[in-house]
């Protein structure tokens, strides 16, 4: 299902489809739309199906918007990135030109393109979601990451345990083929569950295991750790959804 593209929206929607390999993966049998008018529309309506508030994406110059309802996945791809304060709550927020996200409802996550700038800093928002509609309360998790690097060699022929000498600055890990949630790629494995590091009486679980550059001999384990805030549902809903 489309719309009728202006030249300027084709020219923007042609050059994100070479850009996106993440929704270029999803494109198959997705609904897309094209042109800011119905773009905003549909993705209001998106929202509001999943019963989150559909004034969560402030939108002026939607180029395209699509749905996957058999993966869950929704994007939203804009001519430029913006940033939008939500004043009764001191929050500014800024949205990339492509927004991305897996839905389901009265939840979003694994989401890209949204920031929260607090002060000088910028974090990404990784999920957003109401936990109980009757509390009128919506949550938005933001993640950081931070790793440590290791040389490559320190790994071979070693399937279980990392070397003496890195147990000696305690990192000490499993690796094996069931701590992988799916997400394998060329040098990385993502979303990697059940690897803890133990760092003195702490055990801190990893996320991310990649080589960025080969030719380096090191490897990295990337650390993720979350927190959120809490704001009221009726912050985000459309001002003309309120008259």
């Amino acid at each position: 299902m489309t719309t009728q593209l202006t030249v300027n929206d084709r020219k923007n929607a042609e050059m994100y489809r070479r850009t996106s390999p993440l929704i270029a993966s999803h494109r198959k049998n997705a609904e897309v739309y094209h042109g800011n008018a119905i773009c905003k529309e549909k993705f209001r309506g998106f929202l509001e199906k999943i019963s989150m508030p559909n004034g969560l994406f402030p939108l002026d110059d939607a180029v395209e918007v699509g749905y996957n309802a058999s993966t869950g996945f929704l994007w939203l791809i804009q001519k430029k990135e913006k940033d939008h304060t939500f004043r009764s709550i001191d929050s500014k927020v800024l949205y990339d030109d492509e927004i991305t996200a897996f839905v389901e409802e009265r939840r979003m996550s694994r989401v890209t393109g949204v920031r929260n700038k607090s002060g000088p800093l910028e974090i990404s928002v990784s999920d957003i979601y109401i936990d109980d509609p009757a509390s009128g309360k919506i949550k938005f998790v933001v993640t950081t990451q931070f790793g440590q690097t290791f040389s490559i060699q320190e790994f071979i022929d070693d399937e279980t345990h990392l070397a003496a000498n890195l147990e000696q600055k305690h990192w000490i890990t499993h690796l094996t083929a069931k701590t992988l949630d799916n997400s394998s790629e060329e040098r990385r494995m993502r979303r990697v569950m059940g690897v803890k590091s133990k760092s003195g009486p702490h055990e801190i679980s990893v996320s991310d295991i990649y080589i960025d550059d080969p030719a380096s001999d090191k490897i990295k384990f990337g650390i993720t750790t979350e927190f959120s805030r809490t704001f009221p549902i009726e912050e985000f809903i459309d001002d003309e959804s309120k008259k």
